[in-house]
């Protein structure tokens, strides 16, 4: 099972939603509009903290790790920078790669 919360919703949201308004967004981040949230009783956007779904829903999109956890880092973090480093040396022309 794997915790889902709504993007509008909790101290940090993502997401500006009119089924949820929510007046602790700090305004320095752009909210992404939902304009046409779902209509009706929805999990996602009728509770209070996070719903847990199975793993397979969404598992198109899912990662092993939590974003940005210390296991992420270490599995993604050498990676990104290795090819962040060589797209700056080719911008570079004058720099050997």
């Amino acid at each position: 099972m794997r915790p889902w919360s709504c993007p509008a919703g909790a101290n940090t949201p993502t997401a500006s939603c009119p089924r949820k308004p929510n007046k602790l967004a700090s305004g320095k981040v752009p909210l992404t509009i939902i304009r046409r949230p779902v209509e009706g009783p929805a999990k996602v956007c009728d509770n209070v903290t996070s719903v847990s779904f199975p793993a397979e829903a969404g598992g198109k999109f899912a990662q092993e790790y939590q974003y940005g956890s210390k296991d992420w880092r270490e599995m993604y973090g050498h990676g990104r920078n290795s090819v962040e480093s060589f797209n700056a040396c080719l911008k570079d022309g004058g720099r050997d790669c």
